[in-house]
């Protein structure tokens, strides 16, 4: 009963506080911005409709200085771009002809493995999947033969538009960290907010066309992750022809490219994302207390490493040094109770198979055990349902008393970015048009690869508007400049 007192004065004194205009928005601390004693009017700062119009909890000095940290918050994500401009720029140079040459020596072996394949499938499968593999890349290698220029351009025009959405999103998060009507705009206790759909509407609509472009570049890093690895397999099987069609004793399993940093990895559109929908994006780009990740912006807006090139061992005795090359071998998850066999497994022994599943009926038994020792050496044991009915009574409690106090019988919202079960806030954070009013000037080839220069991404003052992209003026203004200059608008999914 204690417990439950406690929590309702603490609600209660959540609940009390939420509602008021005062200095005390998490976000100042969030985002290290020194707060007033008290809120005061915002009529005369030079940024922020939300402060101009209302009070506001930061100096007008402190409002004042947000063009800077717009300006330094663009430096680093495009310097962040133009390191991976430069690189990719570097790969199709250094990368492309060397790899073709090695790929086109490599694929002249079909007959080889056709006969590894039916002498020893072990070895025989894994070389003929990773052939194709290695044709893929060639492919898209070839895809992007001649257009690397032009492709590049259209994926740099695509980051202006990303990242002016991105830098007024976060400046608009600056703007509500010094609002005093935090709380009516979903601002949670630990900094984390309710966001209307209309930001992540934005943070898609303007960011997805540029990780779908980014795709194409990936090619040139997996030629050069995998090009020491087609070179070696071209050696192995010359080796097998020469030698009579015995196998090779070596084994090849150390020599594809690490790379030293983000720059030097893949980035890759996550998984169910398209070209209308990223929620991935949504969840990821920003915190939930929507502080951006520059990292995954400046990369290209998508997962970072998602097709670095993973390959298992060939050879033989590639099977009993899989668990040395962990790192290169995408492994499935094997619970206690049952085991996952991969496609690249498919081919392995009975008896391997047989050695696998006695390991996890040993790993079983050792955990029976330890949970057994466990319940013997304490008293009282809560189980799991036992748990869950606790849980259960504690919450519909604590909503009931949420009602009562706040006289509603939906107090309890949810936030996609909050990881707070018990929400006492209402609203949703919505950034009026013109909300901060700064300049948000993006070059669109930091690294001058392209010849774009860096004068062409100019965005004073990007909206975000209720119903529609805060992007579409851009947007048009973009394909305005590709018609008026003649190129062709790069298309990824072109053949």
């Amino acid at each position: 009963m204690m417990v439950l007192s406690l929590t309702l004065t603490l609600i209660f004194i959540l609940w009390n506080s939420s509602f008021a205009q005062d200095c005390n928005n998490p976000l100042l601390k969030v985002f290290n911005f020194t707060k007033l004693t008290a809120p005061q009017a915002g009529s005369s700062y030079p940024y922020c409709t939300n402060l101009k119009n209302g009070l506001a909890c930061c100096s007008n000095t402190t409002v004042a200085g947000f063009q800077t940290l717009v300006n330094n918050l663009i430096n680093n994500i495009q310097s962040i771009a133009g390191e991976r401009d430069s690189y990719m720029n570097q790969l199709n140079n250094d990368f492309t002809q060397q790899y073709q040459a090695a790929n086109i020596i490599l694929q002249q072996f079909n007959d080889q493995i056709a006969d590894i394949i039916r002498s020893n499938p072990a070895i025989g499968y894994p070389l003929q999947n990773q052939l194709y593999l290695f044709q893929i890349y060639s492919n898209e290698l070839l895809r992007l033969d001649g257009a690397f220029i032009s492709a590049l351009r259209s994926y740099q025009r695509a980051r202006v538009v990303c990242f002016s959405a991105l830098v007024e999103i976060q400046a608009s998060m600056w703007c509500l960290a010094c609002d005093a009507t935090y709380a009516a705009q979903g601002v949670h206790p630990d900094g984390s907010i309710n966001v209307s759909s209309t930001v992540y509407e934005t943070i898609q609509s303007s960011c997805v066309p540029l990780t779908l472009q980014g795709d194409l570049f990936n090619a040139l890093y997996q030629a050069q992750q995998s090009f020491e690895r087609v070179r070696n397999l071209a050696q192995y099987l010359a080796v097998y022809k020469a030698s009579g069609y015995i196998l090779p004793e070596y084994l090849i399993h150390d020599d594809i490219y690490k790379p030293k940093n983000t720059t030097q990895q893949t980035v890759m559109t996550p998984a169910g994302c398209n070209a209308n929908n990223c929620t991935w994006q949504c969840e990821n780009l920003f915190s939930s207390q929507f502080i951006m990740n520059q990292t995954l912006v400046g990369s290209g807006a998508g997962m970072i490493g998602g097709n670095d090139v993973i390959l298992q061992a060939i050879g033989l005795g590639a099977l009993s040094v899989s668990s040395e090359i962990g790192e290169f071998i995408d492994q499935p998850e094997v619970s206690n109770n049952e085991i996952v066999i991969s496609e690249d497994n498919m081919q392995n022994t009975n008896e391997n198979l047989d050695t696998e599943n006695s390991m996890a009926e040993a790993e079983i038994s050792l955990i029976e055990a330890d949970e057994t020792e466990n319940i013997n050496k304490t008293e009282a044991v809560i189980g799991n349902s036992d748990i869950n009915s606790l849980l259960i009574a504690a919450i519909e409690s604590t909503n009931e008393a949420i009602a009562m106090l706040t006289n509603q019988t939906d107090g309890l919202n949810s936030s996609p970015q909050s990881s707070l079960i018990l929400v006492v806030t209402t609203g949703y954070w919505i950034p009026s048009i013109t909300t901060s009013g700064l300049t948000i000037n993006v070059s669109p080839d930091p690294a001058a690869i392209s010849g774009l220069g860096s004068n062409d991404g100019s965005t004073p003052g990007i909206i975000v508007e209720i119903g529609g992209s805060q992007n579409e003026e851009v947007v048009r203004e973009v394909e305005a400049d590709f018609e008026e200059s003649g190129e062709t608008i790069f298309d990824p999914n072109w053949q």
